[in-house]
């Protein structure tokens, strides 16, 4: 099975750990354990605060 960027389409070598298309870096697919429960989302959990931007002007 061939293994594409999912930023730009580019084939990727086995052993890609950035893109070398894009420059992006290419997740790492870990396997669940059985049975665990595996959610996939773009957003945060629910109750999920950022931290404060901390003010670097000092």
């Amino acid at each position: 099975m061939d293994n594409f960027c999912r930023y730009c389409g580019t084939k990727l070598p086995s052993d890609a750990v950035y893109c070398p298309g894009c420059g992006k870096m290419i997740p790492i697919e870990i396997p669940a354990p059985p049975g665990a429960t595996v959610i996939i989302s773009d957003e945060p959990p629910e109750g999920f605060m950022m931290p404060p931007e901390k003010d670097l002007k000092k």
